[in-house]
Order: C-alpha cells, then sequence, then structure tokens
C-alpha cells in the first residue's frame, strides 16, 4: 500500500492515485482468512499405494509416514542417491522439517533422468517437458513440473522406477517448443543429462551432500496455558497512553534505557493477581535490573462483566510497588492491532497479556497468559546476534536452524514487509509517529523500496516538513523512475514551497504516463492559476472535465480561468 497527498491548498484539491477499491476488496479477503477460523490440524499424513487398478490402497501405517503432524508440503528427491526417492516433509507444527530416507532395499532397477533445454524455444530448466521411458513390457510417462503440490519443489531430476527390468529400450522427450527427440544407449541404475538437440545421454556422476545431517529426537513440550510470541527481530513500539487511577493521562514516551513490560490485568482474573503479586513481591529485583513494569487495568473495557469493578481495581493498583493505571479502548485499540499485524489468528487479547518492550523501545515478545518473572527477566536480557540466534530465540520449540544466504534473504525481506505493512496501518489510522518510525525502521533495512520513500514524504508533509518531504519523494523516484504516484506527491509538495515550475514539470510527467488521471491535469491547472497563465490554465481544466465531466473543482476553476482571460484580453 502506497499513498499519495492531495492536490494544491490554494485551489480546491485534486484526487489520489492510489486504487482504494482494490485496496479495501484486499483488505476483506484478508479480514476473512484472519478471523481465528481453524485449520484442520494433527491430521495423521496419508500414503497410498498405486494398486494398477480403479483403486488406490491406504498403506499409510505400514510406510511409517504416518506422524501426527500438521504437515504442509512434500518434496521428494533421491538424496542419498542410492536410486530410490526419499521424502521431506515439512509441517506447521514441530517439527518443521522430516527427512524421511528410503532404505527399502527391493533390488528393483531405476533410471534419473535431469534435463536442460536450449534457452530458445524451450527454458533452460526445461519445465513443462514430457519423457517417456520404455523398459520391457513397461511404458512410464513423467512431466517435469515447477511445484508439487501446496508450497513444494520436488527435485528436478525425474526418477523411473524400472522394477525387475534389467534394461532401457528407448528414452523419447517432447520438448515444450514441440520437438520430440530420441535418446538411446542408456544403462539401468544411472543418472543422465538429457541436453535437447544433442540426441546423446551424458551419464552425471552424483555427489552426496558435503554436510551429513544428524538425526534428532523430538522433545515434547510442557503444557502451558500461556502463549509466547516471541518476535526473532524486535519492531518498533506504538506509543501509548493510559490514566492513572486519579484521572491524569500519562504518555509512554520510546527508547527511555529500560526495559519494560506493559502488562493488562483485571480485578476478576484470578491468573492476573497471581501474576501481579510475583511482579510485585520480586519489584526490587526487576528495577535493580532496569525494568519497568506498567500495569493496566482493563476493567469496565470491551468484554468485561457488567457490574463496575473500578474501584476493586483501584485499591489492588495501590498495593503495588510499580506504575499502575487504567487503559483506554483506544490503547486496547492499538495493541489489539499490534498483535494482529504479528500473530495470524486475530483473536481479542485475553487477561493477562504482556507486551515485553526492551531497552531501545521495540517490541520483543507479547505473553498471553501469566508472565513470571523469571521469563522477564531471560526476555529482556536475550539479544542473539545472528539470525540463527534470534530464531532460536523465538521459536516455539528447541531444535536447529538452517543457515544459507538465501534464506538470511528471504527471512530479511519477510520482516520488512511486516514493518512496513505495520506503518501503512499506523498511517492510514493518523498515528504519524509511529508510522514514521516503522518506515524508517523499513528503509534501514531496504535503503531502496521506493514505497518505503513516499509513504514517509506523506507523513513529513502532513507534518509540514516539507524540505524532507521533497527528499523522500526524490529519493522515491531515484529507485523507482516511473513512480508517478511519487511525482505527483512531490509537485504538490513543490507548489506549496512556491517552486513552480518544477512542480509543472512533475505534473506534466505524470500527465505523460497516465494520461488518464485527471488530477495531474487538475494540479497543472493551478499552477498555471498561481503563474497567471490564464489560457494554459484552461486548456487543463477542460482535459480534466473530458475525463470527468462531474469534476465540480475543475468547473469552478474553469469559469474563473476563462474569466480572468477574457478581462485580460
Amino acid at each position: 500500500m502506497s499513498h499519495s497527498l492531495d492536490g494544491s491548498s490554494a485551489f480546491p484539491p485534486g484526487g489520489n492515485v492510489r486504487d482504494s477499491a482494490a485496496v479495501a476488496r484486499g483488505r476483506d479477503l484478508t479480514k476473512m482468512m484472519f478471523q481465528g477460523r481453524s485449520f484442520s490440524g494433527r491430521e495423521r499424513n496419508c500414503c497410498f499405494l498405486n494398486t494398477r487398478s480403479e483403486r488406490f490402497a491406504t498403506i499409510s501405517a505400514l510406510s511409517g509416514l504416518d506422524f501426527p503432524d500438521d504437515g504442509r508440503a512434500i518434496g521428494v528427491v533421491d538424496w542419498d542417491h542410492d536410486g530410490d526417492l526419499d521424502v521431506w516433509i515439512a509441517n506447521r507444527s514441530a517439527p518443521r522439517l522430516r527427512l524421511m530416507i528410503n532404505q527399502s532395499n527391493s533390488g528393483n532397477h531405476w533410471l534419473a533422468l535431469r534435463l536442460r533445454g536450449n534457452g530458445r524455444n524451450t527454458n533452460r530448466d526445461a519445465i513443462g517437458a514430457r519423457v517417456e521411458v520404455v523398459a520391457g513390457k513397461e511404458k512410464l510417462i513423467r512431466t517435469l513440473r515447477a511445484g508439487e503440490g501446496f508450497l513444494s519443489q520436488s527435485s528436478k531430476t525425474l526418477h523411473f522406477g524400472l522394477g525387475s527390468s534389467s534394461r532401457v529400450d528407448s528414452v523419447a522427450v517432447l520438448w515444450p517448443g514441440g520437438e520430440r527427440e530420441q535418446f538411446s544407449a542408456l544403462e539401468v541404475d544411472r543418472c543422465y543429462l538429457l541436453e535437447q538437440g544433442s540426441h546423446q545421454a551424458s551419464p552425471v556422476e552424483n555427489i552426496l551432500p558435503s554436510s551429513k545431517l544428524e538425526v534428532s529426537e523430538q522433545v515434547a513440550q510442557p503444557s502451558s496455558r500461556a502463549a509466547r510470541i516471541a518476535l526473532r527481530d524486535p519492531i518498533p513500539m506504538i506509543s501509548a497512553s493510559f490514566r492513572t487511577f486519579d484521572g491524569q493521562e500519562r504518555h509512554l514516551g520510546q527508547g527511555s534505557d529500560v526495559g519494560r513490560v506493559i502488562n493488562l490485568w483485571a480485578s476478576w482474573c484470578a491468573p492476573c493477581q497471581a501474576e501481579l503479586k510475583e511482579f510485585n513481591d520480586r519489584a526490587d529485583e526487576l528495577r535493580k535490573a532496569g525494568i519497568e513494569v506498567i500495569a493496566l487495568s482493563v476493567d469496565g473495557l470491551g468484554s468485561d462483566p457488567v457490574d463496575d469493578t473500578s474501584a476493586q481495581a483501584a485499591r489492588i493498583a495501590k498495593s503495588l510497588r510499580f506504575t499502575t493505571g487504567r487503559a483506554t479502548s483506544g490503547l486496547l485499540q492499538s495493541l489489539q492491532s499490534l498483535h494482529d499485524r504479528i500473530v495470524p489468528s486475530h483473536r481479542p487479547l485475553p487477561v493477562p497479556s504482556s507486551f515485553v518492550i526492551d531497552r531501545t523501545g521495540k517490541l520483543k515478545a507479547i505473553v498471553k497468559g501469566r508472565l513470571t518473572v523469571d521469563e522477564l527477566l531471560q526476555e529482556i536480557g536475550i539479544a542473539g546476534s545472528s539470525r540463527a540466534e534470534r530464531e532460536l530465540h523465538a521459536a516455539a520449540f528447541p531444535g536447529r536452524v538452517l543457515e544459507h544466504g538465501v534464506i538470511d534473504r528471504v527471512a530479511n525481506q519477510a520482516q520488512t514487509m511486516i514493518r512496513y505493512r505495520l506503518a501503512a496501518d499506523l498511517q492510514q489510522a493518523g498515528s504519524y509517529d509511529d508510522a514514521q518510525a516503522c518506515y524508517l525502521d523499513v528503509l534501514r533495512r531496504q535503503p531502496d523500496l521506493a514505497e518505503a520513500h513516499n509513504n514517509l514524504g506523506v507523513i513529513q508533509s502532513a507534518k509540514r516538513q516539507l524540505d524532507q518531504a521533497a527528499a523522500s519523494f526524490e529519493q522515491a523516484i531515484s529507485n523507482q523512475a516511473n513512480y508517478s504516484e511519487a511525482m505527483f506527491n512531490l509537485g504538490v509538495v513543490l507548489e506549496q514551497q512556491g517552486k513552480l515550475d518544477r512542480a509543472a514539470e512533475m505534473y506534466g510527467k505524470v500527465k505523460a504516463m497516465r494520461p488518464d488521471y485527471p488530477e495531474a491535469y487538475f494540479n497543472l491547472g493551478n499552477v498555471y492559476m498561481h503563474q497567471r497563465n490564464w489560457s494554459s490554465a484552461a486548456t487543463e481544466y477542460e482535459a480534466v472535465l473530458k475525463l470527468n465531466p462531474n469534476h465540480a473543482p475543475a468547473q469552478q476553476n474553469l469559469t474563473v480561468a476563462r474569466s480572468l482571460l477574457k478581462r485580460t484580453n
């Protein structure tokens, strides 16, 4: 989502570039996805045997694959190059990855083929190629695909089980470009490269993986009524205000050089009372560790019982040795929105709930349920330097982390997009300071993200920081040369700064890129009005009305321009 500015302030404003209808449709779909509807889980994996008749037989238990995991994806590959296929399984639950090595010893023969297209009328990966292998009485057909099932990609090496056949009679490839090519002199139990146009099968020597995978035991985690959502990469915490029990408003600033926990509780909640008691008993220890507890009562808010318990909450708060107050509905809404951006299941925050903030003012974790002091001390104290260390700390279960440059890059992109969407949500809600902090965090991670520069410029413009806004729009255009929205926004700021010639230049470029966008013509007409060029202004307003005959500001300004032009003549 990117944002645009309105038109000139001297004349009625124009429209904006953003496709609000598309955004609304996307949000409706997103809302349906995240309403907390249950995905099927703990369904044992299934394995079916092709009986070469009209039916398949289930051999799930016999296969050894029927784990009670919440499986999501499967990839098939001859991992150990022994001629039979092994299986990688990815799960939503633990363990996230399983490698199932096929250790059957049937004595059957096999053939493995790798394909390479010519790069002209067939892609180099040969995706879409169809291979026919004849071995004895068997004719086997495989198609090379770019995906297997849900979020999966099996090996691009095509594997053919030949059974007892000890020879390969023929191999034919129907390439995506349309050519059919025969390959001969292939032996069983070998891997070959078939290159388009060569008519020659080249043997491939398989190399075992350099690192050996170790078998690990899955350790069952103890059940808990608390849910800990730790962030691998902390995000800027939103600003928050609450009311003291005597009615004063207090604002929680950012980056106070102390760790903080914003704790939501209610007087009628038994786990809340136990949590508050432990915080109170160990208040000196928390203070010495540099951790500030801010316990906010939600009595009387949300789905709280009808009976007024505010007085009871005030009595409890009076006995506590740390900061207390009342949460406001606005604060709860902000915290819920922050939670929903991080957690896929958008369910109302329970009590107790805690937001753990590190010493730099960034959110490290959300704990739904009781948070112990020991857990809080550990959460604040850990600051892993590498992605793997942070991943292990954030994971809900123990294990090993896959380390690879591609994984690091994709993980960073995902974290960047989480922050970008959070910033866009905050911007739309009018929380400009929080949104600005998020966009700056995004740009520290990805300096060339044009949309973030553009949206930051919109916020700076709203705060009347015109020089900074112009610089942000210029950077957005530098990173994305055809970014018409940033050009339009830059034109608005330049117009507000009185730099009319450059503003006209920007609007002219937008017109060239988007000839059906009336606001570019309208704002250019406004610039000409400032320059007393009544004739050119009238031309632009007339163009607006051809695109949108109901554009009332253009009709009004056209009348003014024609009147001034007539008076001048």
